[in-house]
């Protein structure tokens, strides 16, 4: 069985405690994944043409200039074979997620004068607990090398986008609710070294959907490398 180390990699700054490790094992792979955009009808049409996923990917390059096929990912990390390697770019965002129901005050006056009735008398909801979400980018990669030319590759994929608060209730009761998209692939395969690969699709929700109602599909592409010193 082979032991297998891993390290953190997070906006291209690797963790002070593997520092070592990485220096004695220098990067010897270069993972670039890739994620196009194209409309439903012409993703459709390439898919049935039954090409190969090198042959997709050129054409896919080749109408980046048509504007028909638009390109919404570009992310590439280094690794040595057998390190479970994570690249993040991500922004960590605080939100509630529970919330308290309005209350009445338990005492609306004190002493001999009268109670103010002028302002309000009921404490709106308001937020009793919360939490952190990372919105951004995720890619999680293992390689593993296994004769001339071919690797095995396990890689997830996370793409996490804010889309902003829903309300709900009205009035006092009144409370906002975060919104989040997550796109997540995750697979494991055989590939051939310096051949475009097809990773899967992970099209967007509607809420991240072209407002002209023309709905596009988004296709990931991965190229593994021998990196360059």
């Amino acid at each position: 069985m082979t032991m297998k180390k891993s390290f953190w990699i997070a906006l291209g700054l690797v963790t002070s405690g593997y520092a070592d490790e990485i220096e004695k094992e220098k990067a010897s792979w270069e993972v670039t994944c890739e994620v196009f955009s194209l409309p439903l009808m012409e993703a459709a049409k390439m898919k049935l043409s039954g090409e190969s996923g090198a042959k997709d990917y050129a054409r896919l390059v080749k109408l980046l200039k048509s504007g028909k096929v638009a390109q919404e990912e570009f992310l590439i990390l280094r690794t040595s074979s057998n390190f479970e390697v994570v690249m993040e770019d991500a922004v960590e965002v605080i939100h509630p997620n529970e919330y308290e129901p309005p209350e009445l005050p338990n005492q609306v006056g004190t002493g001999v004068a009268p109670p103010n009735f002028s302002g309000p008398l009921v404490t709106p909801a308001l937020p009793s607990a919360f939490d952190t979400r990372r919105v951004g980018n995720t890619m999680e990669v293992e390689l593993e090398e296994l004769k001339e030319g071919q690797l095995n590759l396990a890689l997830t994929l996370s793409l996490v986008s804010d889309l902003g608060r829903q309300v709900w209730g009205q009035g006092k009761s009144e409370a906002e609710m975060p919104r989040f998209a997550v796109q997540r692939l995750q697979t494991d395969f055989e590939l051939a070294v310096d051949t475009p690969t097809l990773l899967g699709s992970i099209s967007p929700p509607e809420a991240l959907q072209p407002k002209d109602g023309m709905k596009r599909v988004w296709f990931a592409f991965v190229i593994v490398s021998e990196a360059s010193e």
